[in-house]
């Protein structure tokens, strides 16, 4: 099982009509995170809804930093199975850098 490569991003700033932030390609759309909607009685006795967006964005920043850490994941298994002590050291700064940047992206930094 293969995913869509390329960078995935997700723009902020469009809600995509929907209430949500699609995570996509410059030739695909990956996927679409919504608002978490929560309910809660007003005073008139109607429910109001709540969106929390802080949550949604998280996770669409977490789904479109996928790529990236599945490929500093395989750098890290690759750098350990087949590095020998003196390549390990002087990759070992690459690797972290990759890792520290695709942990970033997932964070929304």
């Amino acid at each position: 099982m293969k995913h869509i490569f390329g960078k995935w991003e997700v723009d902020l700033s469009d809600t995509n009509g929907h209430g949500g932030w699609t995570i996509k390609t410059e030739s695909h759309n990956i996927a679409t995170v919504y608002a978490n909607i929560v309910k809660s009685p007003r005073k008139d006795g109607d429910m109001a809804k709540l969106e929390d967006n802080q949550e949604s964005i998280a996770n669409a920043l977490l789904i479109a930093s996928c790529p990236e850490l599945l490929k500093a994941l395989e750098e890290v298994i690759k750098w350990t199975e087949t590095g020998t002590p003196v390549n390990l050291i002087k990759e070992l700064d690459v690797v972290i850098k990759k890792v520290k940047q695709a942990i970033a992206k997932a964070e929304g930094k």
